[in-house]
């Protein structure tokens, strides 16, 4: 059977950014140094930031791993620690994006982008190879028969997926499914493909799509039953969610 890539269509779908900054308060990336040797990488997806790491080890730059609706971001820890004595390829990546964070370079901003979605591809390896979650999307990527399920989620949100759809990808029964999916994920199986679905919708919107076409891309028979549900997860209508993030609406 051909190796399941569990990762790269749900970091596609993230919007991973990195912003430089002026100053370091708003930064949520800090790398501790010893003796002028970077020792620990510390994420931080919940602020403030300010009382957990030292103003002199933040970097100028912000992550951004695409809003917190995102399935990662709920099941990632406030703070993501690395030993990078234990994580050189890691290390190595850090010390780019202090040095394009420095300050302004031809390229930068794609630079950043580029790094900082490498840090986050390579964080979330690290979470799963852990597997120490008990739910959420990293207990489900890392379970032998729901990855494969998340997967196809993941991949074809367009679809019109049914349960039993499913089952066939788990190998398992129904009621096996609903329960084990259920007790990994820490959801149904259609909640967490409409948060999926939603997800997919923000990035497309964020790039320019118009509503009739993220209503196609993730499954929805129409502009006005995907504005719906859009308005049902995020309190917003599409038009008024990429206003607010200081886009032009589509």
């Amino acid at each position: 059977m051909a190796h399941l890539d569990r990762l790269s269509t749900l970091v596609s779908q993230m919007n991973v950014r990195g912003r430089r900054l002026v100053t370091v308060e708003d930064s949520n990336l800090a790398l501790i140094k010893e003796d002028g040797v970077a020792q620990r990488l510390e994420l931080y997806l919940s602020k403030p930031v300010a009382e957990a790491s030292p103003i002199d080890a933040r970097l100028k730059v912000e992550l951004d791993l695409g809003g917190a609706q995102n399935p990662l971001f709920v099941a990632l820890p406030p703070c993501l620690t690395v030993d990078l004595a234990k994580a050189p390829h890691i290390a190595s990546i850090a010390a780019l994006i202090e040095s394009e964070s420095a300050g302004p370079r031809c390229g930068g901003g794609i630079a950043l982008d580029r790094l900082c979605g490498l840090l986050v591809i390579t964080l979330l390896r690290l979470q799963i190879e852990k597997n120490d979650a008990k739910t959420g999307v990293f207990a489900g990527l890392a379970h032998p028969k729901l990855n494969r399920v998340l997967v196809a989620m993941h991949d074809q949100p367009e679809r019109y997926w049914q349960v039993d759809d499913f089952l066939p990808i788990a190998g398992m029964s129904r009621s096996q499914f609903m329960a084990e999916f259920l007790a990994v994920v820490g959801r149904s199986p259609m909640a967490y493909l409409k948060s999926w679905r939603m997800t997919v919708a923000q990035g497309a919107l964020l790039e320019g799509a118009r509503v009739n076409e993220t209503a196609r891309r993730i499954g929805y028979a129409s502009g006005d039953a995907f504005t719906r549900a859009f308005v049902a997860s995020f309190g917003v209508s599409p038009k008024a969610f990429v206003a607010q993030q200081g886009q032009n609406p589509a």
